[in-house]
C-alpha cells in the first residue's frame, strides 16, 4: 500500500482531461465542490444573520429569520445550479 496515494484526491475524481471536446471548459475538482458548499453555507448564514438583525430592529421575531433563511437557501441553490451548469454543457 502506497501511503502517498491515500492522500491524493485525484484518485477519487474521474479524469476530466479525456473526452473533453472543449479544452477551455473548466474541469470539476474537489476544490470546486468545496467552494460550492462554502458558498451555500455563506448564503444561508448571511440570510440568517440579516434576518436576526432585522428581527431585533423591527421586533418581528422569528419572521425575518425565517425569511432570511429562505432567501439564503434560494440564493445558494440558484448559485449552485448556475455553477454546475458550466460543467455540464456539451
Amino acid at each position: 500500500m502506497n501511503p502517498g496515494r491515500l492522500c491524493d484526491v485525484r484518485t477519487y475524481l474521474p479524469d476530466q482531461s479525456e473526452g473533453r471536446s472543449d479544452p477551455g471548459q473548466p474541469a470539476l475538482s474537489l476544490a470546486t465542490l468545496a467552494g460550492l458548499g462554502l458558498a451555500n453555507a455563506a448564503c444561508v448564514a448571511g440570510g440568517l444573520a440579516l434576518g436576526h438583525f432585522l428581527d431585533g430592529w423591527w421586533g418581528t421575531a422569528p419572521v425575518m429569520v425565517l425569511v432570511g433563511m429562505a432567501v439564503g437557501l434560494l440564493l445558494g441553490v440558484v448559485g449552485s445550479v448556475l455553477e454546475i451548469r458550466r460543467y455540464l454543457q456539451d
